[in-house]
């Protein structure tokens, strides 16, 4: 047993492939070494002009359909989102976005709620969206390393913190682990740009608190979104305090420009 007077938990989390029946049998899940897997086996797919359902349309599936469909292009990507793609960003960018998919051959269907996983075809209310290889791209969970301690839990399996980040006076959880609410009502979302200012926070957090220094609120500013669309084409999309705003940059990262960017600033 390890005791101590303050610790800090950064287990993070992982997409649910329980969020409906078939998936963790029958997907790849977007995450850790089953990326490789993935790519490994949608080559040899792409070899006959197969089929790949990327489902998800949030920011990884997005990202995984236009990699799968530029890095492989006799493959036929199908991406299945159940609201329309990119919902978190601004409509500039989601005509940016649907113009890239489009341009490199993916099929977008918006609006169709997946229902369950076969080992060909998913099972949606627009009926039955075969496939040769599903990736996975919906629905987050927290790691469940802290479900048993009676600790307060959001409905995505994060703990719930306080405005300093903590679940209990002793315990500070940062990361993708955390449920900590966000300024404009609900949780901050999860992943790297609110996790690595989380985890810092806590560490300045458990010090101020054995030395006797300053303890300060979390306070989250979302600076923006960097989104890629294959490895020619992307978009930069600028928040604020109330969302996504009409300004964008979108375009390409050229090698050897002396501006090293050919993006387009776009912006009302």
């Amino acid at each position: 047993m390890l005791e101590f007077d303050r610790a800090i938990v950064c287990t993070g989390g992982s997409v649910d492939l329980d969020l409906v029946p078939g998936a963790r049998e029958h997907a790849y899940a977007i995450d850790g070494d089953r990326v490789a897997r993935l790519f490994s086996e949608a080559r040899r797919i792409a070899a006959r002009s197969g089929r790949v359902a990327v489902c998800g349309g949030g920011l990884t599936g997005v990202e995984i359909a236009t990699e799968l469909a530029e890095a492989l292009p006799g493959l036929r990507v199908e991406l299945v989102a159940a609201s329309e793609i990119v919902p978190g960003l601004s409509r500039k960018a989601r005509e940016h976005a649907r113009a890239v998919l489009g341009r490199l051959g993916v099929v977008v269907r918006e609006e169709v709620r997946v229902t369950a996983v076969a080992a060909d075809h998913l099972d949606s209310a627009a009926g039955p969206i075969g496939f040769d290889l599903c990736a996975w791209a919906a629905g987050f969970r927290a790691v469940p390393l802290l479900a048993g301690l009676g600790l307060p839990m959001a409905a995505d399996g994060r703990v719930i913190v306080d405005a300093y980040l903590h679940a209990r006076p002793d315990l500070l959880v940062a990361g993708d682990a955390a449920a900590c609410a966000a300024a404009g009502g609900g949780w901050l979302g999860a992943g790297c740009k609110t996790a690595m200012p989380m985890a810092a926070h806590a560490a300045d957090t458990a010090v101020a608190e054995l030395t006797g220094g300053a303890v300060h609120e979390f306070r989250y500013a979302d600076p923006g979104y960097c989104v890629s669309l294959g490895r020619r084409d992307g978009i930069v999309q600028f928040m604020d305090g109330a969302g996504p705003r009409e300004r964008i940059v979108k375009g390409a990262w050229r090698r050897g420009s002396r501006s090293r960017c050919a993006a387009t600033p776009c912006w009302r």
